[in-house]
């Protein structure tokens, strides 16, 4: 037998996937301290539903695939450690001034933004290339060696290296990354040529620091997961989830780790794919609701979106990265009253530990999980089917306390209304990447996941007019296994500007020709055959004078012609238009950056079809429970079904809530 196994460490649930390629278990724990132990426990539930023990398990994987919120927690808490950073002469303060605009311009009182790395750590050393990757003034060594003494001294852990022009000359890069590694020994020192050989000094810079201080802690936790797992009979080299949708060794990433930031809800777009093949959906719109947040993807065509400009709290994240919009609403998103005395819900979440009040874990403040409670739609003795028990009472008194009696307002009233503007973010959020975007959702599969999202699942659909919404079996574990289906990926990046009538055919093919061989020897020492390698390229093009690119595809051809730049140029016109709605014939192109993805096709994961039942439910009927319903502003009494129970072809008619083991679904 061999299986494949997923795995996605979010911020409060661990949660697990096995498949034989017929059966699947799922299984949802609690993530702890070390997440490694919390993937421990649940891998020995899903190994047991399998007949097998945990070594049994890990003796039969044909795949294993690991993501982790680890570097994007520590991103969005701003927990990195002490980063110092190398720049150019006369440039110290790029990080600062970014890239001149400000994300709230009409703020007159805005704060400024997150340092990353504080001034004083900001060294500047003598050199300088020119924009041909020309030596203008050699590499004062020296200067370099003081900075390094500096650093140690102020007990920096990590350094980022960012020189001007460097993507087309990495020379002084390199040999002040060599003189740091001898001051700073065994400290990560990652160099902006290695980690995004592109234009744009701002986002070179950053993401060079980012990169430096996520590998100080993402490099024992990756290595020390790989060695447990080996412990306990994993043969094979596990896979880790990247923000492109793909996969990568953890080797791989080690040398770049940023593809690691926002790299969790990655896995979703792909179960989107996924179950919307399986339900012969071709427009599908997937929302993710976990203990800590909702993230939203929206898949026209089934076709997986992808952005170079992705953003987190206003901070580029710039490698290529499925475009999923995150809010803080989840479960544990905690609700709270403002200065002003307006109810507020999110975006701080209360974890894992000590969890909403309802947990008995130590909580205190009053969550959206909390509210479920109180208005009946959580069973308070079948959470993660029964392994943890939910404290009614405590969930109520945090509300009253924290929430109605300030505000005056009953028990059930105050928790409708957490409910409420918990609801309003979510629907925010759905509306920011289809209807502000020109997209009618109306026409969509809602694809739900999370397990907190098919609660309220059907409210949000009714508010964008979408009439049809697929909820999985095992919702509760979406990204995990939307993470069995990725590919192994990887991206390369060459910066090349010229304008298309001025372009160095052979130079431009020679850039293509050299990624693609590396790229290619990547894919092939992590286990791919060269049949199962695609390689795909792309140029990042512009009409002369705009600041954005779009994206366009290039042939793969062993050498360029005159006759595939008019092809490109036309492409990209075409594109244009598509995106901006003109288009401007005739007006001079100009290209900026040339791409290539790689990528190392798996197996597909398939799945035995159910057998059609008949219509009747009553064989899963569980029992009924008071449930507070909006639309009639009070509690009634609705059947409550075994999820696991259900079987394909069984209609439930009217309002209802359906139970699994790790999500509860709302029908109202």
């Amino acid at each position: 037998m061999s299986t494949v196994v997923g795995i996605d460490v979010g911020g409060t649930h661990t949660d697990c996937v096995a498949s034989d390629g017929s059966a699947l278990k799922v299984a949802k724990v609690p993530t702890s301290a070390d997440p490694t132990e919390g993937v421990v426990e649940g891998l020995e539930l899903v190994a047991a539903a399998l007949g097998l023990d945990l070594r049994e398990l890990l003796a039969s994987c044909a795949r294993f695939v690991y993501g982790s919120t680890t570097a994007t927690n520590m991103f969005v808490q701003h927990r990195l450690p002490k980063v110092g950073h190398l720049c150019t002469a006369g440039h110290r303060d790029s990080l600062w001034f970014r890239d001149g605009y400000k994300p709230d311009r009409w703020n007159l009182r805005a704060p400024p933004p997150w340092q990353l790395v504080p001034r004083y750590l900001r060294r500047a050393v003598g050199q300088r290339m020119n924009y041909r990757g020309e030596v203008l003034r050699p590499l004062d060594e020296e200067d370099v060696r003081a900075a390094g003494r500096l650093f140690r001294e102020e007990g920096v852990e990590a350094v980022g290296i960012c020189f001007l022009w460097s993507f087309l000359n990495p020379e002084h890069e390199r040999r002040a990354q060599e003189i740091l590694r001898e001051e700073l020994p065994g400290s990560p020192i990652l160099v902006s040529s290695d980690v995004l050989p592109l234009i744009r000094e701002w986002e070179r810079a950053f993401c060079t620091c980012l990169s430096a201080g996520i590998l100080v802690e993402v490099r024992g936790h990756l290595e020390g997961f790989r060695g447990r797992l080996r412990e306990l009979g994993l043969e094979i080299e596990p896979l880790v989830m990247q923000s492109n949708g793909g996969h990568a060794t953890i080797d791989t990433l080690l040398e770049s780790p940023l593809s690691l930031v926002a790299s969790g809800p990655a896995g979703g777009a792909l179960a989107g794919v996924f179950y919307g093949d399986l339900a012969g959906s071709a427009d599908v719109m997937t929302t993710d609701m976990g203990g800590t947040s909702f993230d939203v993807c929206v898949l026209p065509g089934k076709n997986v979106p992808i952005t170079k400009e992705k953003r987190l709290e206003n901070e580029p994240i710039a490698v290529p990265s499925v475009e999923v919009h995150t809010i803080g609403a989840g479960g544990g998103s905690i609700a709270w009253l403002d200065p002003g005395g307006a109810l507020q819900v999110g975006p701080h979440s209360a974890g894992a530990r000590p969890g909403p009040a309802c947990y008995a874990d130590g909580g205190e403040e009053p969550t959206l999980t909390d509210a479920y409670l109180v208005l009946g739609y959580l069973n308070a003795d079948f959470f993660l089917a029964g392994r943890r028990r939910l404290d009614a009472a405590l969930a109520e008194a945090a509300i009253r306390a924290k929430i109605a009696e300030p505000l005056a307002l009953d028990l059930p009233g105050a928790a409708r209304r957490i409910v409420e503007i918990s609801n309003s973010q979510m629907v925010d959020a759905m509306r920011l990447l289809s209807v502000q975007r020109g997209i009618d959702p109306r026409p969509f599969t809602l694809l739900v996941g999370g397990g907190a999202g098919p609660i309220q699942s059907g409210r949000l659909a009714r508010a964008l007019g979408m009439r049809r919404v697929l909820v999985p079996r095992h919702p509760g574990v979406f990204c995990a296994l939307g993470q069995m289906q990725a590919n192994v990926t990887h991206n390369g990046v060459r910066t090349y500007t010229t304008t298309a009538e001025e372009v160095d055919l052979d130079r431009l093919s020679a850039l293509y020709t050299e990624m693609e061989d590396s790229l290619g020897a990547n894919l092939a020492s992590e286990g791919i055959a060269a049949e199962r390698i695609k390689l795909t390229r792309f140029i990042d093009a512009r009409y002369t004078g705009q600041v954005y690119e779009v994206e366009t595809p290039v042939p793969s051809v062993e050498r360029l012609m005159p006759e595939h730049v008019s092809s490109i140029v036309s492409e990209f016109e075409d594109a244009h238009e598509r995106l901006y709605h003109y288009r401007m014939d005739g007006f001079p192109a100009e290209f900026v950056s040339c791409r290539v993805e790689a990528v190392g096709l798996v197996d597909e994961l398939r799945l035995d079809d159910l057998p059609l039942a008949g219509t009747d439910p009553s064989a899963a009927l569980k029992g009924k429970r008071d449930v507070y319903l909006p639309a009639v502003e009070a509690f009634v009494e609705v059947d409550v079904y075994d999820g696991a129970r259900l079987e394909y072809g069984n209609v439930v008619e009217g309002v209802a809530i359906v139970e699994t083991e790790g999500s509860t679904l709302g029908v109202w």
